[in-house]
């Protein structure tokens, strides 16, 4: 069976990407799907590379889609559960409790108040996050997005916007809860974020 040259692998990556697949591990897992097939069809069939794609995509290319869908899908209750997990981690236990103690002994001290106390901590929190993730990927992977990596994100800046929502517009007695709740909430965040991390390396899709 003939192997597809590199430029043909390229091509059809291109054309995933151009179809709206536009995370790295998602697209790879299918260019890997979709090249096998087009071998197979050239070989059985004796068609050029291009009339076995072609042939290939008008049977299979909305099959292809729904299976893109299914797998956001399966990502995101995976970071969900992922998070969830985290959340009883010894290193999470123990920064909201690190948290609890500081922020109680000091919010009486503050001159601005706890509520403006808090959301600096949160800003301080969020930009950690931001340069942690930065940090792990290495300057040939930014421009790539990831499926699992995209997810955790979205769920860590709709907490923040949820947070906001709670504590800004309701002023709540319980203020020093959500503090440490949201605290939790992020080292569950960076800790699934290094397993993440640590997952897509030992798969060579980080470098």
């Amino acid at each position: 069976m003939r192997k597809l040259a590199p430029e043909e692998i390229g091509f059809i990556d291109k054309y995933l990407e151009n179809s709206e697949v536009k995370f790295y591990d998602i697209r790879l897992e299918l260019v890997d799907h979709v090249a096998k097939a087009v071998e197979e069809k050239m070989d059985t069939e004796n068609l050029t590379f291009y009339d076995a794609f072609k042939s290939y995509m008008i049977k299979n290319k909305k099959e292809l889609i729904k299976e893109v869908s299914l797998i956001k899908k399966e990502a995101f209750l995976k970071v969900l559960k992922m998070l969830g997990a985290n959340l009883f981690h010894p290193i999470t236990i123990g920064v909201s409790f690190l948290g609890w103690l500081f922020t109680k002994e000091f919010f009486n001290t503050i001159k601005e108040g706890p509520a403006f106390f808090s959301l600096v901590l949160l800003f301080l929190f969020l930009m950690l996050s931001l340069v942690i993730m930065r940090g792990l990927l290495s300057k040939k992977n930014r421009g790539k997005q990831y499926i699992y990596i995209n997810r955790l994100v979205f769920i860590s800046s709709h907490t923040f916007q949820l947070y906001q929502i709670v504590f800004l517009h309701k002023m709540s007695e319980h203020y020093l809860l959500y503090l440490i709740l949201y605290v939790a909430i992020n080292s569950s965040f960076l800790i699934s974020l290094k397993k993440v991390y640590d997952n897509y390396q030992k798969k060579l899709l980080l470098s």
